[in-house]
């Protein structure tokens, strides 16, 4: 009865002994499997980017490590709003769109990390029909007195400029500015 209360014994300490080996060989396994891969970096294919207002073009990243890309989603942001409108963002890439002429920074960022681009939008608003601008519309002088006076012609190009004429009309004693057959 003794060899049997022993052997009893000897089988528990023995079974409880595996029990605790088990566990912990459990846990190692657990603290040896690697976190989820991470964006590590973000690289655009260009530096600066140049476009027109109203143009869409399209931008592309290289993020790394791949694993991390599928992991991560790259979360996109501008230095200003109102230059320029992002659209489809994606962990690839980008489509803009040159709302006004200007500079902007566009900004992709992960957890760890964070990229730039500078966007200039060049370009502005197109005035079909040149057309001339004084900034003093009336100026009142005394007789034998000389002034000058700037007229800015917009729209056009200095080859506009023989479509305006500026006379002296008689008996008046001031200056007319008419165009010969366009809009002023």
């Amino acid at each position: 009865m003794k060899k049997q209360a022993v052997a009893k014994r000897n089988i528990i300490t023995l079974g409880m002994a595996l029990l605790g080996l088990f566990a912990l060989t459990t846990c190692r396994m657990d603290s040896d499997s690697a976190p989820p891969s991470r964006i590590e970096q973000i690289n655009f294919e260009q530096r600066r980017v140049n476009i027109m207002l109203g143009e869409e073009v399209s931008v592309r990243v290289n993020a790394t490590p791949v694993d991390g890309r599928n992991n991560e989603t790259i979360q996109w942001s501008l230095s200003q709003n109102g230059i320029i409108e992002l659209n489809s963002q994606s962990n690839n890439g980008v489509v803009m769109r040159g709302l006004n002429p200007g500079q902007a920074v566009i900004i992709a960022r992960s957890a760890n990390v964070t990229a730039y681009l500078e966007v200039v939008v060049e370009g502005g608003i197109f005035i079909g029909t040149p057309h001339i601008m004084v900034g003093e519309p009336v100026l009142e002088i005394v007789e034998g007195q000389m002034r000058h006076v700037q007229v800015n012609l917009f729209g056009g190009s200095v080859l506009d400029n023989f479509h305006f004429e500026y006379t002296l009309e008689e008996g008046r004693d001031h200056i007319r500015i008419d165009t010969t057959g366009n809009s002023m």
